[in-house]
């Protein structure tokens, strides 16, 4: 059973430099999804969501109705949906498997970038599309952004371990946003190590073209307290960045630019109950609806409007009336019609 609670709860931001603000619309639960991971949207509003516990992927509707659940053997770690809804990427283990989104059928396996002989991949992390359909896979063990085709072929890589920018100590998340950079999050030390948000602009061949990268302790891009450990990381459609913080259980928010424009510190409570956050893992934004989903590894989904989103109606749809059968008014008997 999915469950969705519907609120209307607005949350105002707490700082005054801050212009987003949030409202609590619900969350989304179902029977069987116990650590809900990465997470995406297609076209029509259905959110998928990868149990990183089971290795199913759940379905459900633009209203957070169950429509299927897919038996994939994922990891919970990465997961992205075309926006016909018509082809589903999910993290295994070793390899990314492509599946039919509306039956859930296996399709074949991205290929021809391979580790060792016959491994793909060391350990793969967070995935996504470009806006061509092209396939971009964290590759954590090497510290690697793969690029495949929408077919599943191999064309590039880029990154690295190192900690200098376009390389990785420790990758946390990664998306891209609506201008097609490529955008990674390091939750490494960062006076240490290489703790950065690093954003890159490709070449049409998908080599890196340039590189700029941002501390994630900066205040001017992050907000205050300083951003420790970014997790899943999302955009809506002006290219605003939601950054989720895990240490300090927060979203932080970007603008185009990557300058601070928001947070939910101070005003989206720590805790359990519906609109409060813990365990953050991935998040995913509905541009249509300006609705951001938030997975907690405490078996639910978080659902926030975005500067007045709002859930979208459900559909009912009125039926013409049967034909009139007469009843008697002692004892509603059928009466046999001459």
């Amino acid at each position: 059973m999915a469950v969705i609670s519907l609120l209307g709860c607005v949350i105002s931001p707490c700082q005054a430099e801050a212009a987003v603000s949030f409202s609590s619309l619900g969350r989304i639960m179902a029977d069987g999804l116990r650590a809900p991971g990465a997470m995406d949207i297609d076209g029509a509003g259905n959110l998928y969501v990868a149990d990183g516990r089971g290795g199913e992927v759940f379905k459900f509707d633009q209203h957070g109705r169950l429509k299927g659940v897919f038996s994939l053997d994922g990891t919970g770690a990465g997961l992205a949906v075309s926006p016909e809804g018509d082809r589903l990427y999910v993290a295994r283990s070793h390899d990314v498997v492509m599946v039919d989104a509306v039956t859930g059928s296996e399709l074949g396996l991205l290929a021809g970038g391979a580790v060792a002989e016959g491994v793909e991949f060391a350990c793969v992390g967070e995935i996504d599309l470009d806006s061509a359909g092209n396939v971009y896979v964290v590759e954590n063990s090497h510290m690697k952004i793969k690029v495949y085709s929408a077919a599943g072929q191999f064309i590039n890589q880029f990154g690295g371990n190192g900690k200098t920018p376009g390389t990785f100590m420790r990758i946390s998340g990664m998306a891209i946003d609506p201008s097609g950079r490529v955008v990674v999050s390091d939750a490494s030390s960062a006076t240490r190590e290489n703790g950065k948000i690093h954003v890159f602009t490709m070449n049409s061949d998908h080599s890196v073209q340039s590189v700029v990268a941002y501390l994630k302790s900066s205040t001017a891009n992050f907000g205050s307290p300083y951003m420790d450990s970014p997790r899943g990381l999302s955009f809506d459609g002006q290219g605003r960045g939601f950054f989720l913080e895990y240490f300090r259980t927060s979203i932080r928010v970007t603008d185009a630019t990557f300058k601070y424009a928001g947070t939910s510190v101070g005003s989206i409570a720590v805790g359990f109950e519906v609109g409060q956050l813990s365990n953050v893992i991935d998040s995913a934004y509905d541009t249509v609806n300006n609705r951001l989903f938030v997975s907690c590894d405490t078996l639910r989904i978080e659902v926030f409007g975005i500067d007045g989103g709002q859930n979208p109606e459900p559909v009912v749809t009125n039926q013409a009336p049967g034909s009139a059968t007469p009843v008697s008014p002692t004892n509603s008997t059928l009466i046999t019609s001459a």
